[in-house]
């Protein structure tokens, strides 16, 4: 046997050996990056959603009037009627007048009677007892004022009551106030002289059908005996002392806020022009009581 056979045996057995372990080792797999591990790929950001278009406000419905028109001309056409058909100038004066007892749209409704009227010369126009319609108040008197009021009601002018308020010739008008207690709505008269004579007032103005001129409870008056002039002082009818009329009077207007002065309107020589002008104010919603000169 040839002794070169040996070496080539081992260099075969080594190569075996080698190829072996390499078969032995895992494979290498290529692994991410240190800055793949950490980086988080942006999800894309979504576009914002459009804002709905705000749908068109719809056109508001035209405000019914809250009086039917119907019945504002009505009560134009019954109280230029009413003044057509009953007043007739004094022979003296072509600005006062004398109303008429009887007319064709008149009725009385009120508690002393209607006998007509004597030396008419104003007027003024209110909803004293806001139904949205105005009632009229006459103004009657030379030296010793009276008021009279009417309203309508079932296609009628209607008296409601009225009397004289005493010697005021500068009575002007009415104040209207509001009883704090009950929220009822009251109208006094107040001699323009000062005195408080003759107050008188609109009562219950939450029921129309009780509309109605009464008598105030206070009257300041003087008066003459044989010692000389002096004041009376009454309340509710009954003579007072002038600590006890003051005290009453402050203690009734206590409770009562002012809302606004109605003030009368001369008639001159025309009464229906200065009614159908006053009218006219009224629809035009400037003859509004609450839009004339708050009282003082």
């Amino acid at each position: 046997m040839k002794t070169w056979k040996l070496p080539a045996l081992l260099l075969v057995l080594a190569l075996l050996l080698s190829a072996c372990g390499k078969a032995a080792e895992p494979p290498v797999t290529a692994g991410p990056t240190p800055a793949q591990e950490t980086q988080e790929i942006p999800e894309p950001e979504s576009e914002p959603e459009p804002e709905p278009e705000p749908e068109p406000e719809p056109e508001p419905e035209p405000e019914e009037p809250a009086v039917d028109p119907a019945a504002l001309q009505e009560v134009r056409e019954l109280y230029v009627r009413l003044l057509r058909e009953t007043l007739t100038p004094l022979s003296y004066s072509d600005t006062t007048f004398e109303m008429a007892e009887a007319c064709a749209v008149l009725r009385d409704d009120s508690e002393t009677g209607w006998y007509g009227l004597y030396a008419v010369h104003g007027m003024l126009l209110a909803d004293l007892d806001e139904d949205g319609l105005p009632e009229l108040v006459l103004q009657y008197g030379e030296v010793e004022q009276g008021m009279a009021l009417f309203t309508v009601r079932d296609g009628m002018v209607v008296y409601t009551g009225g009397g004289g308020l005493d010697n005021q010739e500068g009575t002007c008008g009415l104040t209207l106030y509001r009883e704090d207690a009950t929220g009822r709505r009251i109208a006094v008269s107040e001699g323009g002289m000062g005195t408080g004579a003759g107050n008188f007032y609109f009562t219950d103005y939450t029921d129309p059908e009780t509309l109605s001129i009464h008598n105030a409870p206070f009257e300041a008056y003087d008066d003459v005996d044989a010692s000389g002039y002096f004041t009376v002082w009454k309340v509710d009818g009954e003579t007072v002392t002038e600590e006890e009329y003051e005290s009453a009077r402050a203690a009734f207007y206590g409770e009562l806020t002012p809302e606004a002065f109605l003030e009368f309107q001369p008639f001159g020589a025309d009464p229906e022009a200065v009614l159908t002008a006053a009218l006219d104010g009224f629809e035009a919603g400037d003859g509004a009581a609450e839009a004339q000169t708050p009282a003082a």
